[in-house]
């Protein structure tokens, strides 16, 4: 049974998923949500109809309209941080195409997170340093030497196009051997 403190739990999932949120700059609490959803009970008698349209449209405006932020770990260091970037391919992505974000590099990790009014959640990724297996330089389309090829030990890939790229690669080179 869906109780309206599962209802209105902070997730950008679907009903019925469980996985985490991503940590936004906006998002409701679960208390807002609670009350809510008590009022609208007692207002109106049939409240289930009520409350899974207002729990599509809360997290079709978190998952559409939250922006993730870049957080450093315990025991991180940051090389670089807002850098930007544009996202050419990742593994979620089926077509190459141009998102525009900012990349943080950390010994740890690297985190691009997209810019832009809509869907920049969905758009953005977190690769783990330990996860890598090779980094190159390559092409941007149409036929920049911007890029940069990061291919993980399970054979994904991402590519990653910026300015003085040489001293990234440089680095995720010598922190992944």
């Amino acid at each position: 049974m869906l109780t309206a403190a599962r209802l209105f739990q902070n997730t950008t999932s679907p009903p019925g998923t469980s996985e985490p949120k991503a940590q936004t700059r906006r998002g409701y609490g679960g208390q807002f949500c609670l009350g809510l959803t008590c009022f609208l009970g007692k207002c109106f008698p049939n409240t289930s109809q009520v409350v899974q349209q207002i729990k599509y449209y809360i997290f079709m405006e978190e998952f559409l309209m939250a922006k993730p932020v870049f957080d450093v770990r315990a025991n991180e260091t940051v090389f670089a941080e807002k850098v930007t970037a544009d996202s050419w391919k990742t593994p979620r992505q089926m077509t190459g195409r141009q998102i525009s974000g900012k990349t943080y590099f950390t010994d740890q990790r690297i985190v691009f997170l997209a810019s832009g009014l809509i869907g920049t959640a969905s758009a953005s990724w977190e690769i783990e340093m330990k996860d890598i297996r090779s980094v190159e330089t390559c092409m941007t389309p149409p036929c920049f030497p911007f890029g940069i090829l990061i291919t993980m030990k399970d054979g994904s890939k991402y590519k990653l196009g910026m300015m003085k790229r040489n001293k990234y690669v440089d680095w995720i080179s010598q922190h992944i051997s």
